[in-house]
């Protein structure tokens, strides 16, 4: 059975960009035409993505990045995001109150365990050898493969001087490597 990946359509309250849309479904559907064969968008989706801006994609998300280590390579996932829907038990709509749109075909998955942290104004990324010693990732290209820029990935996790945050990155294009 394949474990759930929720993303977001719009930027989180606590973000500068709040409330504007992020175009992952986009930007994950450039991801995966590119590296799955015979893709297609599923029909509940269709209410939930923009063909033009997909066509126009030019930074495609092939991963997420996750706090904790739940997944493993080769798990299976599937992608959805929150509907528009009013939950007729709260009233309210959006995430946590809709249903759940599946927005791709279930996928395996490579994943990556990484260590987020900020020094200074620097921001790093990397994979633990050791106790003391990581191999680091270009924050950027990791930033750009999430569909994010470098300052939305460092907003989105708001890291703090001297606070180590453990996370995956879940990846879902097999042609991506770190």
């Amino acid at each position: 059975m394949a474990k759930v990946i929720t993303v977001s359509r719009f930027f989180p309250s606590y973000h500068p960009k709040k409330g504007e849309p992020t175009l992952f479904i986009e930007k994950i559907y450039a991801s995966m035409a590119d590296n799955i064969e015979g893709f297609q968008i599923p029909n509940d989706a269709n209410d939930y993505w923009d063909f033009h801006e997909y066509y126009n994609c030019t930074s495609p998300k092939h991963h997420t990045i996750r706090l904790g280590k739940r997944w493993k390579t080769g798990d299976k996932a599937s992608i959805r995001v929150w509907g528009d829907d009013i939950n007729p038990k709260s009233g309210r709509k959006g995430a946590y109150h809709s249903k759940q749109i599946t927005i791709a075909p279930d996928v395996e998955v490579t994943v990556y365990n990484v260590e987020l942290w900020k020094h200074g104004s620097d921001f790093f990324i990397g994979q633990k050898v050791n106790e003391n010693t990581h191999t680091l990732l270009s924050f950027g290209e990791v930033a750009r493969n999430d569909g994010l820029d470098f300052d939305d990935l460092k907003e989105w996790f708001k890291l703090k001087e001297g606070v180590i945050i453990e996370a995956q990155i879940i990846c879902w294009n097999k042609n991506l490597k770190y």
